[in-house]
């Protein structure tokens, strides 16, 4: 392996855990609740380094850093929902006093729930981990979306000789690109292995916090 840069060596001391025990399923150490302290990273950081791992055929630390960039990835989401959630019921404002037409008040009302809603969520997220990262680009949260570190995982698994993981990471990749041709040609292959339709799963539906 060849030098590292700083900011790659951080990310390595930060997520040693995960590069030792590359076996461990995603989400077994997710809990929104109680995200592991030694994974708290920006979350384009560690996509990208997995990547690159990924690139130089590291493929015990590329599972490392991609499965930790999903588990990042759930933590940003479910503290989304959560903040929406928790000030979808702002306190109504109180009805305007004075001289004014009831389209007026209404129109006062409204902006007024726009208002406290914005202040409600901007104290939340300060409240909240997964916002005191550095947030990921557009671009990053779209491969997220379309499930794209499953393409990458699925090959790292069977490198790392992870059948199980790499037939479960493949069908989630799938699920989203069902035309993708040489993912379809890996599913086969790993059909004809006695016991794979045991690891045939959606490793997105698993219940989470």
């Amino acid at each position: 392996m060849g030098p590292r840069s700083p900011a790659a060596a951080l990310l390595v001391l930060l997520c040693a855990g995960c590069v030792l025990s590359p076996g461990r399923a995603q989400y077994e150490r997710y809990s929104f609740r109680s995200f592991p302290r030694d994974e708290l990273m920006p979350l384009e950081s560690a996509y990208r380094h997995a990547l690159d791992q990924y690139s130089g055929e590291h493929w015990a630390e590329s599972v490392g850093y991609l499965e930790v960039s999903l588990r990042l990835h759930r933590l940003l989401r479910d503290s989304e929902a959560f903040c929406h959630r928790n000030c979808s019921a702002a306190t109504p404002a109180p009805a305007p006093s004075g001289p004014a037409s009831p389209a007026s008040h209404r129109e006062l009302r409204l902006f007024g729930g726009v208002l406290r809603r914005a202040q409600c969520l901007k104290r939340c997220k300060q409240g909240l981990p997964a916002f005191r990262q550095s947030q990921p680009s557009r671009a990053v949260l779209a491969d997220f979306q379309q499930r794209e570190p499953y393409k990458f995982l699925q090959f790292a698994y069977f490198k790392a000789n992870d059948l199980p993981k790499a037939i479960a990471a493949a069908h989630t990749y799938l699920l989203k690109h069902p035309e993708d041709e040489m993912m379809k040609r890996n599913m086969e292959y790993y059909k004809s292995l006695p016991g794979a339709e045991d690891h045939i799963k959606d490793l997105e539906t698993k219940s989470y916090e």
